[in-house]
């Protein structure tokens, strides 16, 4: 979502929306863990990641919805 000068919203989405997030993510497990390598990383956001559309990875979704906590976990 972004503030538009009118005061008024607009919903963005796509990678250019979701790459912000789950760098996030991928550096608060990094910074968890400093000994994970980037494949590991990887490998647990995909594993912990929420479905939402197609079972498995898909091209409209990857692989879900990144989850903080349980990559976290």
């Amino acid at each position: 979502v972004r503030v538009l000068r009118n005061g008024n919203y607009e919903f963005l989405d796509g990678t250019s929306m979701a790459t912000p997030h789950v760098s996030g993510v991928a550096a608060a497990v990094w910074s968890h863990d400093p000994s994970c390598k980037a494949r590991d990383i990887r490998a647990l956001l995909a594993f912990t990641a929420h479905d939402i559309d197609s079972p498995g990875r898909d091209v409209n979704t990857g692989y879900g919805l990144v989850d903080y906590a349980a990559a976290l976990d």
